[in-house]
């Protein structure tokens, strides 16, 4: 007998992203014969079908064997339990105002703010039961009027949750609240297993893929998603180390990430047209880097490029991987980056002038730098004149 049910989104892009992968990953493990349909933009961004009858229990099983403890949550100033159990904040640590208003970071001034790391081994151990679909429902849990009390939300992005201390009579209450959501258990895991982390002096970087918004995805395509997503994360994750170190700009990730992949995947890649979520700590300040949490990039207009330049993207992946790693030296590092940025701006706005000098930055480069480095010719840079044209 075949089950139907239709996953409702969590109006939060990264966290049905994350959702995504971490179902089709744990049900296929338990039901061979499970089928998805991935709607990411609608309403049910995905429906399972199933008849496994006790999919839900074994999910939950399989689930907990493959939960692990992230090492980034030590390194948090919090307390924090999800589930059924209350949770409280380091008043030590202020992230509100950082000390602006006199307070001495001791968050006497009312308005704490500190991160609180989501990604929680004992929460999902401790998990009783879930069941698909669950009926989604807000995720911050407030007090009763005329009093101020702790919160505790899973915002924009759900790598992290932000709490308010209540600041009465001049001492601290130790007010808290709870949190039920069973969709978070499997946000975790998505989170641990696609995602890649970098730390870089006081950074935590964390790249994500992200399916495309708005596209049905059958079974085989969401499989083959899948697949490509574990093929990337391990194609690229020791030069994403690199990347970080060096402080990339953000809009030339993708010109430089994609080019350490193969001509295969670039075309599924480009089929799939997925995004990259980057997603920035600040571990100094325990808090994100930006407002917001996260800025997503998309990959197509990459895509389309190296699909168009044909078998010239291998001379123009060996000029990209030569100026990676010619940026490592620091005295040549911002005017590689303007390079890289030049020929990203070049892809992303359809223009070949960037390229011109983009290409004769590279050869002026060249000349006083005492490494070799490869520069593509006027072959190649014509096949990229022509692939630009044609991608209009």
């Amino acid at each position: 007998m075949s089950n139907v049910v239709s996953i409702p989104s969590t109006r939060d892009r990264v966290l049905d992203t994350l959702l995504v992968y971490a179902i089709m990953d744990i049900g296929l493990e338990v039901d061979p014969d499970i089928r998805f349909r991935v709607t990411l933009g609608q309403e049910n961004f995905i429906t399972v079908n199933y008849s496994n009858s006790n999919l839900e229990r074994d999910m939950l099983s399989k689930l907990k064997d493959k939960s692990k403890r992230f090492s980034i949550a030590d390194r948090m100033n919090f307390f924090l339990n999800m589930g059924n159990t209350s949770w409280k904040v380091d008043k030590w640590v202020c992230t509100y105002c950082t000390g602006k208003n006199d307070c001495n970071r001791n968050g006497d001034c009312g308005k704490t703010n500190i991160l609180a790391y989501a990604v929680l081994h004992g929460y999902i151990k401790s998990m009783g039961s879930f069941s698909l679909p669950w009926s989604p429902k807000s995720i911050t849990k407030a007090g009763s009027r005329g009093r101020r009390c702790a919160t505790l939300s899973v915002g924009v992005s759900p790598y992290w949750s932000k709490g308010i201390r209540r600041w009465d009579m001049g001492e601290w209450r130790e007010d808290s609240t709870t949190v039920e959501h069973s969709v978070l258990p499997f946000a975790l895991y998505g989170l641990g297993n696609y995602t890649i982390n970098v730390v870089t002096g006081n950074m935590l970087i964390r790249l994500m893929f992200s399916p495309p918004v708005g596209r049905e995805l059958s079974h085989l395509e969401a499989i083959k998603l899948l697949t490509l997503v574990r093929r990337v994360v391990n194609s690229i994750y020791i030069e994403m180390q690199r990347f970080f170190r060096l402080e990339f700009p953000s809009m030339v990730l993708p010109l430089s990430m994609l080019c350490f992949l193969d001509v295969p995947a670039i075309y599924m890649l480009h089929q799939f047209s997925p995004s990259i979520l980057l997603i920035s700590y600040d571990l100094y300040r325990n808090s994100p880097k930006n407002p917001r949490g996260y800025e997503e990039l998309s990959l197509a207009d990459a895509l389309e490029f190296y699909r168009q330049i044909g078998e010239s993207f291998w001379d123009f992946k060996k000029m990209i991987i030569d100026l990676v790693s010619l940026a490592e030296r620091e005295e040549y590092r911002s005017r590689v980056f303007d390079i890289l940025i030049k020929l990203a701006l070049g892809i992303k706005n359809k223009e070949p002038s960037y390229f011109n000098d983009a290409l004769l930055n590279i050869q002026s480069l060249r000349k006083e730098v005492n490494v070799k480095f490869f520069v593509i010719g006027r072959e190649e840079m014509l096949a990229a004149h022509r692939a630009l044209r044609t991608s209009h």
